[in-house]
């Protein structure tokens, strides 16, 4: 809680390995919890995770 660095950190992980597996779900949610939590709430960010196009 409240350590962007680590947390960050995590997310450049976790991405890097869902890239890796090309695993397009993965990605997503990679993304979204990066825009809730690590971008101070980037709404756009969250409302493409949940876009169907």
């Amino acid at each position: 809680m409240k350590d962007i660095n680590k947390a960050l950190i995590l997310y450049k992980k976790g991405i890097e390995k869902a890239r890796a597996f090309n695993d397009d779900v993965l990605i997503a949610e990679f993304n979204y919890l990066k825009a809730l939590y690590i971008d101070s709430i980037d709404k756009r960010t969250v409302f493409q995770t949940f876009s169907c196009t």
